[in-house]
């Protein structure tokens, strides 16, 4: 024990202070010193890596830019433009001297990052950031996609060209519960994906038909049962595929571009609570608009007539007038159009 005799005055005061004591200071000291140290690398690292990522145009949103409440990061939202402009918070939730001394990336981390071109190089150090919440990918190595597996907060995965089943099998090992395609699928790149057991939203390009999967993919897809958004669009799917999906119980988006199995629509659809229902390029008959007329969930509604045009838009429309719930009402070709 160290023993201090002070003099003040004429008068003595005895100061005690342990060894163990001491110790404990410093290390107390030393380890908040790491840390800053630690975290001072880190806000460096992300810097050099947002200014790598927007000197090739890429999307790069702060954690206070990126809101998965708001409308345009919904993770039950289609794909974006990589030209969209989101309505953002221009300035972080800290105050400006902080941000003059020490610069935002040690007070925020970086959530969205949407980028087309890329090297490989980037690639890595985007996967070290450790507090990405989504990202859009183009076309990358193989390999450096298992860098999705390794990021535990990652929420939405968007593939901008086709992709290896071995990729997509990486997004399914994610956290992510969202995977969106704009390049072609096929029964391969399905059959991972039902691997995942936390994915809820998978979306497509229903403008295309250039996918090749068919009813064995739908098959994979009905093991996830969790899912709640889903996109089809291929001409290799029947009615006997797309009657696969009444064993899926949660889905509530259903977007469809499957000219040769609109008789399997009935089944696809009975019994959910499906709010969002999109029909694009299927023959519609009566019995589509049965199932319709008992939809009593719809909210939304968009059905292309162009490719029916011996039936009657007015049916339609009065198959759905009654349905309580529904606000939107999209009807394309027929004999009107309504919106």
């Amino acid at each position: 024990m160290f023993c201090f005799r002070l003099r003040r005055g004429n008068k003595l005061s005895r100061t005690q202070i342990s060894l163990g004591s001491i110790l404990l200071v410093v290390a107390i000291v030393a380890i908040g010193m790491s840390w800053v140290r630690s975290q001072h690398a880190a806000a460096r690292k992300q810097f050099r890596t947002v200014t790598q990522l927007r000197s090739q145009s890429a999307l790069v949103l702060y954690d206070y830019e990126f809101d998965s409440h708001n409308p345009m990061f919904a993770l039950d939202r289609e794909p974006y433009s990589l030209s969209s402009e989101p309505q953002i918070p221009k300035h972080p939730p800290v105050p400006d001297p902080l941000i003059q001394w020490f610069g935002k990336d040690l007070f925020c981390g970086v959530a969205h990052i949407d980028m087309a071109k890329h090297d490989d190089a980037l690639v890595r150090s985007v996967f070290e950031l450790n507090d990405i919440e989504s990202i859009g990918l183009g076309k990358v190595d193989p390999e450096l996609v298992k860098g999705l597996s390794e990021l535990k907060r990652i929420k939405r995965v968007q593939f901008w060209e086709t992709v290896t089943p071995r990729q997509v099998g990486y997004a399914a090992r994610s956290p992510a519960k969202v995977v969106a395609f704009e390049g072609s699928i096929c029964d391969g790149q399905l059959l991972e994906l039902s691997k995942s057991k936390a994915i809820r939203h998978v979306f497509g390009d229903a403008e295309t038909l250039e996918n090749s999967f068919t009813d064995q993919g739908v098959e994979s897809l009905s093991k996830m049962r969790q899912l709640e958004s889903l996109t089809l669009n291929s001409d290799r799917v029947t009615p006997k595929g797309l009657a696969i999906l009444e064993r899926l119980p949660n889905l509530r988006r259903l977007k469809l571009r499957l000219p040769n199995a609109s008789e399997g629509v009935g089944r696809a659809t009975r019994g959910k609570p499906l709010e969002h229902l999109e029909l694009l390029d299927m023959p519609i008959n009566d019995q589509t608009c049965e199932v319709i007329r008992t939809s009593d969930s719809l909210e939304y509604f968009h059905v292309d007539l162009k490719s029916n045009e011996d039936f009657s838009t007015t049916r339609l429309v009065n198959a759905v007038k009654e349905l309580k719930n529904l606000r939107t009402i999209v009807i394309e070709g027929g004999d009107l159009t309504l919106a």
